[in-house]
């Protein structure tokens, strides 16, 4: 019987000092926004070159509209499909479709798994701590892919989650996730 209490207690001790380790180097995400809705489940990869590495999007639902964007990247939608794409102050062109997904799940997914790099293209060195998500934009975005220096071809630019959040750790960051799997 004194044996078994030992290894009864043995394995409590143990099983509360893991639960304290895994709380303490994983603080969780939050979030505290609304993730924006697509009005089409697929997406254009586009490549080419443009001034910026975000593009900001617009979905246009009449010509007028369309015509009158002054964002870097608008669809013209009509029945749930993209009819036209225009772009300003880029030159790109489609090379793709990809299928994306707009779920909370896919982005805290992401986050937890760190399958996310900052607004410069950087990986942060460590932890984030606990994290908040304020916002959540959908952009097209460049630096998933690493380019030799001073690359003169053309650049893949993907569907893409901007995200600001609160971490513990950095304070207020601005993080990219792809808008797909």
């Amino acid at each position: 019987m004194d044996r078994t209490r030992k290894i009864v207690i043995t394995l409590i001790i143990g099983f509360i000092i893991s639960s304290l380790a895994f709380t303490t180097l994983y603080y969780g995400v939050n979030l505290k926004t609304e993730v924006p809705e697509l009005p089409v489940d697929q997406l254009p990869l586009m490549q080419g070159r443009a001034s910026s590495d975000i593009l900001y999007v617009e979905f246009a639902n009449s010509i007028k509209d369309f015509d009158n964007s002054r964002v870097d990247i608008c669809f013209l939608i009509n029945n749930d499909n993209i009819v036209k794409i225009r772009t300003n102050k880029c030159k790109l062109h489609s090379i793709g479709q990809v299928k994306t997904d707009n779920t909370k799940k896919h982005i805290l997914q992401q986050i937890e798994n760190g399958n996310f790099i900052t607004s410069r293209g950087n990986y942060p060195m460590s932890s984030l701590g606990r994290i908040n998500i304020i916002d959540i934009e959908f952009v097209y975005f460049s630096l998933f892919d690493d380019y030799p220096y001073e690359y003169e071809g053309e650049i893949t630019y993907y569907p893409s989650w901007k995200i600001t959040a609160e971490t513990s750790n950095y304070g207020n960051v601005v993080l990219m996730i792809k808008a797909f799997s």
